[in-house]
């Protein structure tokens, strides 16, 4: 092997390592965008159930999320508004 290949397949081995990087780190920030959006919808619609209250709208309620602590937050948030 020449020293000319040797430096052509170095060469080709980085930019192919450069171009796999590139692609896994767009993923990666794609994916990380993604579940942003998705794990801040609950918080997102409480807040704006919150400022509808705030404006003195008690109809509004907060959507059920499951059995966490932002769904336990809503089902209590919805009880103090019928309450209210």
């Amino acid at each position: 092997m020449t020293e000319k290949s040797m430096n052509a397949a170095i060469d080709t081995l980085t930019r192919q390592m450069l171009l796999t990087t590139f692609a896994v780190s767009i993923l990666g920030i794609g994916a990380a965008y993604l579940l942003t959006i998705f794990l801040t919808r609950p918080i997102r619609a409480l807040v704006g159930v919150t400022q509808a209250v705030a404006r003195g709208d008690l109809t509004h309620k907060a959507p059920p999320w499951g059995d966490d602590e932002i769904g336990k937050l809503s089902t209590a948030f919805n009880r103090m508004t019928d309450e209210l």
